[in-house]
């Protein structure tokens, strides 16, 4: 008797000697392998809405680390430095004037006398007496960015638990994805008490977060600070 013939290798093998695959009862549901759906979110209209609140989470955590630089005349000697005055009232500007920029220069105000203070400086009120001048300025700007969401990965479906398996995948380049997010600059000027020439100078930018508390703020604005005049006087 011929072996495909006989009920057994009939009911192991197909007439065209490739195994069967097993029959489940559903569809394998596709193994999704997204970026996008590991967070909850779904590829249609879902996603496009939470895009705006989501980028900048993800992007923005690569640029959201303080930028500081600093310079100075090498042919001062700071070490001859011990009073100093305010040379102008601190100005901030932010993208809509209200209430909140004279706080924002109150904290920078109090904030830079409590460094220099730290450092062993004595404010004085008149500036013929000062051995330096100090001014501070900051703004906040509107900056535009992009980045590439791709939800277009994912691998296919199982093929079942038999002797016949196989599974795909694939990919695409996305369209890039334009969000807006505000950025801070702060800016410390030492000038010389007689000629008003700059000695030393200081520029920290960051990104500007509006939603925080108050406290926050205040941290935020003591950090800034500490870390620019952390380099003054220079070494």
């Amino acid at each position: 008797m011929d072996m495909a013939s006989r009920p057994f290798f009939r009911s192991r093998f197909p007439a065209r000697g490739r195994p069967r695959r097993a029959q489940t009862g559903r569809t394998p549901e596709p193994l999704r392998s997204s970026w996008l759906d590991s967070r909850g979110l779904q590829s249609d209209g879902e996603t496009m809405s939470k895009l705006p609140l989501l980028l900048p989470l993800v992007f923005l955590t690569a640029c959201n680390s303080l930028s500081v630089h600093t310079d100075y005349d090498p042919q001062v000697d700071f070490s001859a430095l011990e009073e100093w005055a305010w040379i102008k009232p601190v100005k901030t500007v932010l993208p809509d004037e209200n209430a909140e920029t004279q706080l924002a220069s109150q904290r920078i105000k109090s904030a830079v006398e409590a460094e220099l203070a730290s450092k062993g400086f004595v404010q004085v009120q008149d500036e013929a007496q000062a051995d330096f001048l100090v001014a501070a300025h900051a703004a906040v700007t509107r900056k535009y960015d992009s980045a590439y969401v791709n939800d277009n990965f994912g691998y296919g479906g199982y093929g079942g638990y038999d002797w016949n398996y196989g599974y795909g995948y694939g990919f695409g380049i996305g369209a890039p994805t334009v969000y807006e997010y505000e950025q801070g600059t702060l800016g410390i000027d030492i000038l010389t008490q007689a000629s008003r020439k700059v000695m030393w100078n200081g520029t920290a930018k960051d990104v500007f977060h509006r939603k925080n508390s108050v406290e926050k703020r205040e941290k935020v604005v003591r950090d800034t600070v500490a870390k620019l005049l952390s380099k003054f006087p220079p070494e």
